[in-house]
């Protein structure tokens, strides 16, 4: 009984401790990059690495566990933007 539990355990443990993984939407990170606005937009997750975003407008983005990591992002407006990192 005891090895079955564990065995069961070891089978769901992917499910139960891998948390849930959000992708951005791919449309807003090419807006972004273009437009250098994306009021609203979901970049949960994106990979921003080194981006210049100078004087980029994200009001409103989600950019929850988004890497952010060496980006430029002098002048940037935001306001209420989600910003998450674990």
């Amino acid at each position: 009984m005891k090895s079955s539990i564990i065995a069961l355990l070891g089978l769901l443990s992917p499910f139960l401790f891998n948390p849930e993984v959000k992708a951005a939407n791919p449309d807003h990170i090419q807006q972004l990059l273009s437009t250098r606005e994306c009021q609203g937009c979901d970049l949960s997750g994106a990979d921003l690495t080194a981006a210049h975003l100078i004087g980029v407008d994200l009001r409103d983005a989600n950019l929850k566990e988004a890497n952010l990591t060496e980006a430029n992002l002098e002048g940037l407006v935001s306001s209420l933007a989600f910003l998450y990192y674990p």
